[in-house]
């Protein structure tokens, strides 16, 4: 059996309970399988009277609620064709993408991990509401360390074997936003297979150049010796662009977003600090909050979902 050691070990740090975007009243929608479009339910909705399929979702008080990015998160996850196999949904709030990406019916293996109890409650009822117990299943979860032993155990035997991993995580806070976004590229590397992918959703602010620099440097931190063949085996990430994004709507997401707009503000202000590309005119942070304070006119965003392939490589010595 061949076994391999991490040599550079991740940051310990948790992620840690998100309290952005909860319900604040009991919602019931319906997502086409075929398209990732959300709706409000309809109580007269009947699924085999209509030639699309669709899933129906509830969402309850205090949990993880439709915004925006579950929105375009949705349509991804339904377009893409690299949605297959073993996946992990990272941070599955709901089980919305969870339940979506099984009733594609591509799949061996769909596990939704998630810090929040509430969440991963309203996760299992949402699968049996679609009949999807057999092949989703629900953990516990700081990032990708379960909290239970054994379903850490469970966790960690699946490196090197998932095929796709989908992440619609929240802005980092303290500091440009993008962490929690770096981090899930570094921490996804050691369960991908050569060739899987990582589907992760972001705000159109943050610009292209924070997930190549974010690849680039995900892709330099990690790598795994072989100890019977004693090889290095690294890799890189290979940035595909956006796969799926809305039109221009705007800046509005479930919760405060001109406070995550100050916070952007915040950071171009600082010595090196990283600066954004905003609405349709390319203004940084600073510009386009100056222009909304004046105007009082909501700034136009853009809900994206990047695609990263994953490609392993053996170094011989």
């Amino acid at each position: 059996m061949r076994k391999t050691r991490l040599l550079h070990n991740l940051s310990k740090l948790g992620f840690g309970k998100n309290d952005a975007g909860l319900a604040s009243k009991a919602m019931k929608y319906i997502v086409n399988v075929n398209t990732g479009e959300i709706m409000e339910d309809i109580d007269s909705y009947e699924n085999n009277n209509n030639e699309n399929k669709f899933i129906k979702l509830s969402s309850s008080p205090g949990t993880f609620s439709i915004t925006p990015a579950s929105k375009i998160s949705s349509i991804a996850v339904a377009s893409s064709d690299k949605v297959h196999g073993n996946i992990i949904d990272w941070g599955c709030g709901g089980g919305l993408l969870s339940i979506l990406a099984a009733a594609k019916e591509l799949n061996n293996k769909i596990i939704g991990l998630d810090y929040d109890e509430e969440n991963i409650k309203q996760s299992i009822e949402n699968a049996r509401l679609n009949n999807n117990n057999n092949n989703v299943q629900f953990i516990k979860s700081d990032s990708f360390s379960p909290f239970d032993p054994k379903e850490n155990e469970y966790i960690n035997s699946l490196k090197g074997t998932i095929d796709c991993i989908i992440a619609n995580p929240p802005a980092s806070s303290n500091d440009d936003g993008f962490s929690y976004r770096r981090r899930i590229m570094k921490e996804s590397i050691p369960f991908l297979k050569n060739g899987s992918t990582l589907l992760l959703q972001a705000l159109s602010y943050y610009g292209e150049n924070r997930f190549i620099e974010g690849a680039r440097e995900a892709s330099s931190s990690l790598s795994f010796y072989d100890d019977e063949t004693f090889t290095e085996i690294e890799g890189e990430y290979v940035y595909n662009g956006v796969i799926a994004s809305s039109p221009w709507v705007n800046l509005q997401g479930g919760y405060d977003l001109k406070q995550q707009l100050e916070q952007y503000v915040d950071e171009e202000s600082k010595l090196n600090g990283k600066s954004y590309v905003c609405g349709p005119d390319n203004l940084t942070a600073t510009e386009i909050y100056d222009q909304w304070i004046s105007t009082n006119i909501i700034p136009q965003c853009k809900w994206q979902v990047h695609e990263l392939v994953w490609n392993k490589k053996k170094m011989d010595y």
